[in-house]
Order: structure tokens, then C-alpha cells, then sequence
């Protein structure tokens, strides 16, 4: 028999064990349950739903700011056998009508500050309610006179992975699934769901938010703490739900934490509650980690996915992982790097990771990520850094020699992070946060900003050529001038600066698509463009069919990077992004979802990633890690 793996039994359970301990808290609004009180409107909303025709296999979409409601929603759901569908209330109206649609939505509840989706929603086919409505449905509605269905491998939520490329992608997660994501997180840092305070400022559409620690506390009797403030995110008021609180345990990507960490600096708050801070969505480096024990803190990395319910590997405290590293698998995940679809990657050789095991969707059948890393000599792995995967991928095709690859790579970088600092000048996008933290020239003023840039460009070139200086085996066969000359005009009038003076002309202009184009290639696309120009170089001169097919692929996905930072200047937010969300729109900026709308964008970047993986055909499964991040930049979150 199939183990019951019914979140509405736990949840009964721990009601009847601990029925007036501290269950939800909504910080935005002060209101409170406790145990037997969640449990009462959870069996409440359970009976409403089925007087509504709600049953099993039903689809409810939960849409808004984070609350007690998409939580008690998936467990009174659950009683049923019915399927949540949390949504992220930043999407465009027809984006999440589209989305309810394809997964088959009979019924959606939005937040108050989310009802200008409710017209085209209902027009898609939805019945649609509030937030409101389901406490009201609670209230007048007796309790459920039947027991919680029994769960095990029946569907238990949809989640969308990504926005950035065609239609957004589901993944169905059963109850077992979610169930073992939520054994990996307990097993793999130690925590009593019990008497864990949980605070969820991760998105609840999010895995990050929805599963994992969070579900896994509130039913078992512990406390969750919703952080689902109006408007953008508010560090003080989490800082403020921590202490009053006790949270001691909370996920965030590495940008929230930063804004805590500002906030902290600037006005203080005790912390010292916030035992387990679990980090993920992006590396955790080395200077996040040591701000956050500077203020007593002891972060737990985390990489998961959708498609492991979360858990996929860990970094802990006690762990001695190197700074950076994503740690090791977590207890019931089994993980491979593939070199190939054939052959497992060696010490410190970039591959794709793989991951299997009961928190998978796949189960046993080997899941392939997409994400690239590094395993070291002492097993700890590390995710691979963008510029670093597209030349080391152009430069494994002629086999180029390491260090000229790490010159080239270090070179892209500088020069992408000198444009950064001049970008967030005032002169040009005057913008307050990059990467989650305030841009130089807010901290540091406008005239150190703008030689910090300046600095930057100027040792791009020196550590490009530094290894070429110094010699080696390989160093006489590479062409270093075409390689400098080749990352100049990237980086110049041709390329990166061309195509930014083209987009400052282009403020409140209603470009043609050639014209959006043409500014996109230079100015965002040049730079990946040249990424495999220079890898392939760095083995020396390549054929002329190589370099040809390789150009056509570094066009394609330069252009596609493009596309996709605009459709997520539309549908991420702040945190996710560690930028200002939305700011293209607010600037009157071209973009390609104003030129095309959503889905025209969406099916843009849909065809660029065909057209890219279409420029290796002839290469075969040697070009493997380039095929791999053309999905990466088309299917990236931030």
C-alpha cells in the first residue's frame, strides 16, 4: 500500500497534539491562527469547496502577495484530492490567463491588490473569487464531515518553472514528491517542524515559497510566518517579523538577504532568532556569506529546482564547504555531472548536472537540470559563471589551452561589469540597486563610479593577454591581436557602447524591429557573440565553416539573451531579478514586449533558441555544453 502522504492529516494531527501553539501568522495584516483554529478553517474551506463542485483532480489557481490563504487553500484542496495552482500576481493578465488555460484552471482566488486580473480570467473561463471570499466561505461553512482523502502519488500542485520562453512550463508535483522534498530539507540540516518559526518572503508561486521547509512546519504544528507586503519588498518589515516573531528559519535568494543586511546596517533588529538561514537562487559568494556571520548568522546554501520539490544539493554551516559551492546532494537525491550524454564529467571538468530519487518528478529516470557545474577533488560541487561556461564550451571545440580560456573569460566579465557601473549612472539609467545591492555611484558617488568603470575596461585587456605575455605551449598558435581587436569592437562604437547610445536615442521612440533589433545585437548580443569568438581563438585560428556556424550561433543567442531580459523585466520581480522590475516599461524604453507583446516575445526567443541549436547540427554531440546553455539563457529566472 501506498504511504498516505496527506498534508490534511498532518495538519489534523498536530491539532489535536498542540491545538493552541502559534500556527499562521500574516505579518502584513497581524492577523493569527492557531492550530486548532488553521485546522478548523482548513476542514471549513474543505466542506465550501466541495458545496462548490470542487473535487478531485479540480485545478485552483491562488494568485497574490504572500498569505495564510495559498497555504490553507493546498491543504483544504488536498482533503479533496484537488490541485493548486499558485501564480505569480506580477505575471500580465493574459500571461496567467494563458497559463490557467493550459493546465486546465477551473477556479481562481486573487488577493485584493491582484483583481484587475479578474476580468480576463473569468474571460478565459475561470470562476473567479477573492481572498476575502474564501475566509467568508470558511466562516459560514461547517466544518467537513468526512475524513481527508487519502494522498500518495496523486497530483498535488502545478508549478510554473519559467516565463521567459514560449508558454511558461508546468511541473505536476504529487503529493509523494512534495512529501520527500520536505524529508530532504529535514534530513539534510536538521530541523523539529514542530517548533521551527518558518518565514516565507519567497514568492508562494515559487518552490522556494510554496513547498519544502514551509508546508512541511505548518502541518506538522510548527509556525509560518507569511512576509507578502504591498507594493516592493520591504526589508525592514522583515526584519521587524523576525524579531517579534522568533523566525528561525527563512528561505531568500541572495538579493533579499543583501537588502536585510542593508537594512540591518542602517536601523538594526535582532536577528539572533534566524538560525537557519537558507540561501539559494543564485551562489552564495564568499563576501554574502562572511556580511551574514559579521551580523551572527550562519547561512545553509541550497540549489534546488521546481522538479525536486527544492531539494537538490546543500552547503551547511559545519559542512567546511569552500565558499561559493553548492555543497552535496541532499540524503535522498542521487546526483550525477555529465561530461556527455555518455560519460561522467572528471575532477573540476564542467557538465550538466543530473539528479534522480523520490523528490524528483522523474522518480528513478535521470532528470537533466541544465544547469552546469564543477565537481572538485573533494566532491564538492560548483555552479559554472555564464561567461566563463560560453568561452571554456567554444574553446573545448578546438581545444584550447586553460589559461588563455580563463584570460578571455575574466576579460568578458570585467568588461561586462565596467558597463554595469557606468549603466546605473544617472546620466544613463539612474538606478539604486544592482545585484541586490545599492550601484557604486549611490554608495561611492558619481566620480568614483565613473573611474571604477574605467578601471575595470582597462584591465579587461590586460588579464586577456596576460597569459599570452607569458608564454606557453600553446601560446604561439593564438592570435592575440584578433583577440584584443575582436573584444574592442564588441566592447566599442560597434558593439556594447554603440548599441547603448542607440537605446538612450531610443526613450520614447517607437522603433521599427529592424531597428530594435539592430540596437540589441550591438548592445547586449555583441558581448556573448564575442564570448565564443574568443574560445574558438583561443585554440588558434578556426576553419572558416567552424567560425562561420559559430557566429551564426553567437548572433542567435546574443539576440536571445535580449529578448528573454525583457520578458522578465515584465514577469519577475525585484528580489528575483536584483534589479528594479519593470523599470523598462516606467522609462518608456524599446523592448521587444513592447514591439511584440508577451507572446510575440516569448515566441521570438522561442525562435532564436531553435536557430541557435540548428548552428551546431553538424557538430554532434561534441558541441553538447553549447546546446546546453543556449537552454540555459532562454530558460533563465533572473
Amino acid at each position: 500500500m501506498t504511504p498516505d502522504y496527506s498534508p490534511a492529516r498532518a495538519l489534523l494531527a498536530a491539532a489535536r497534539r498542540h491545538p493552541n501553539r502559534l500556527s499562521l501568522v500574516n505579518a502584513a495584516t497581524g492577523e493569527q491562527w492557531s492550530v486548532h483554529e488553521a485546522a478548523n478553517t482548513v476542514a471549513r474551506l474543505a466542506a465550501a469547496f466541495e458545496e462548490a463542485g470542487i473535487g478531485e483532480g479540480t485545478r485552483i489557481a491562488v494568485i497574490g502577495a504572500n498569505s495564510p490563504w495559498h497555504y490553507i487553500t493546498h491543504v483544504a484542496a488536498s482533503w479533496l484530492r484537488a490541485v493548486t495552482v499558485p501564480l505569480s500576481p506580477r505575471m500580465p493578465s493574459s500571461a496567467l490567463a494563458s497559463m490557467c488555460e493550459q493546465v486546465g484552471v477551473s477556479w481562481a482566488f486573487l488577493d485584493e491588490a491582484s483583481s484587475a486580473h479578474a476580468s480576463t480570467l473569468s474571460g478565459s473561463g475561470a470562476r473567479v473569487a477573492s481572498f476575502a471570499d474564501l475566509a467568508a466561505w470558511a466562516d459560514r461553512t461547517a466544518p467537513i464531515g468526512r475524513s481527508p482523502a487519502r494522498c500518495g502519488t496523486e497530483l498535488a500542485a502545478i508549478l510554473f518553472t519559467s516565463g521567459s520562453t514560449g508558454t511558461p512550463r508546468p511541473v505536476e508535483l504529487t503529493h509523494e514528491v512534495m512529501w520527500w522534498g520536505s524529508t530532504n530539507f529535514r534530513e539534510g540540516f536538521d530541523y523539529a517542524p514542530t517548533s521551527s518559526v518558518v518565514g516565507v518572503c519567497a514568492p508562494a508561486s515559487h518552490i522556494g515559497g510554496f513547498n519544502g521547509t514551509s508546508m512541511d512546519v505548518w502541518t506538522h504544528g510548527g509556525t509560518l510566518v507569511t512576509l507578502g507586503f504591498p507594493g516592493s519588498f520591504d526589508a525592514r518589515a522583515v526584519i521587524d517579523a523576525i524579531e517579534r516573531y522568533g523566525i528561525t528559519m527563512m528561505f531568500a535568494v541572495p538579493a533579499i538577504v543583501r537588502a536585510i543586511l542593508d537594512e540591518h546596517g542602517r536601523g538594526g533588529g535582532d536577528l539572533s532568532s534566524w538560525v537557519r538561514p537558507l540561501i539559494g537562487g543564485d551562489a552564495m559568494t564568499a563576501d554574502l556569506a562572511e556580511a551574514m556571520r559579521a551580523v551572527g548568522l550562519s547561512p545553509i546554501h541550497v540549489w534546488g529546482m521546481t522538479e525536486t520539490s527544492g531539494a537538490g544539493t546543500v552547503a551547511t554551516p559545519d559542512s567546511a564547504a569552500p565558499a561559493g559551492s553548492l555543497g552535496v546532494p541532499f540524503p535522498y537525491v542521487d546526483l550525477r555531472v555529465m561530461a556527455s550524454g555518455e560519460r561522467e564529467a572528471g575532477v573540476d571538468e564542467m557538465g550538466e548536472i543530473w539528479v534522480r530519487g523520490p523528490g524528483v518528478v522523474t522518480g528513478e529516470k535521470w532528470l537533466r537540470t541544465g544547469d552546469l557545474a564543477t565537481r572538485d577533488a573533494h566532491g564538492w560541487l560548483h555552479m559554472v559563471g555564464r561567461a566563463h561556461r560560453m568561452i571554456n564550451a567554444a574553446g573545448e571545440l578546438v581545444g584550447a589551452d586553460a589559461r588563455v580560456l580563463d584570460g578571455a573569460a575574466c576579460a568578458v566579465e570585467l568588461i561586462h561589469v565596467y558597463s554595469l557601473v557606468h549603466d546605473d549612472m544617472p546620466a544613463m539609467d539612474n538606478d539604486d540597486m544592482r545585484r541586490g545591492k545599492p550601484t557604486v555611484h549611490r554608495q561611492y558617488g558619481e566620480a568614483m563610479a565613473m573611474l571604477v568603470g574605467d578601471a575595470l575596461q582597462a584591465l579587461a585587456f590586460e588579464v586577456l593577454v596576460a597569459p599570452l605575455v607569458e608564454g606557453g605551449p600553446q601560446a604561439a598558435k593564438v592570435p592575440a591581436a584578433t583577440m584584443v581587436a575582436a573584444l574592442a569592437r564588441a566592447a566599442g562604437s560597434w558593439g556594447m557602447a554603440g548599441g547603448q547610445a542607440l537605446d538612450i536615442e531610443g526613450v520614447g521612440l517607437r522603433l521599427s524591429r529592424p531597428q530594435l533589433e539592430a540596437m540589441h545585437r550591438a548592445k547586449t548580443g555583441a558581448m556573448l557573440s564575442v564570448s565564443v569568438e574568443l574560445g574558438l581563438l583561443a585554440g588558434g585560428q578556426p576553419s572558416a565553416d567552424l567560425a562561420e556556424a559559430m557566429q551564426r550561433y553567437g548572433r542567435a543567442i546574443g539576440l536571445a539573451f535580449q529578448v528573454v531580459d525583457d520578458i522578465l523585466d515584465v514577469t519577475a520581480d525585484s528580489a528575483t531579478l536584483g534589479k528594479t522590475a519593470g523599470k523598462d516599461q516606467a522609462q518608456d524604453k524599446p523592448t521587444y514586449v513592447s514591439l511584440l507583446g508577451l507572446e510575440g516575445a516569448r515566441a521570438l526567443a522561442a525562435d532564436l533558441h531553435a536557430q541557435a541549436h540548428a548552428c551546431l547540427q553538424a557538430l554532434g554531440p561534441r558541441a553538447d555544453r553549447l546546446r546546453m546553455l543556449a537552454d540555459f539563457i532562454v530558460e533563465r529566472l533572473h
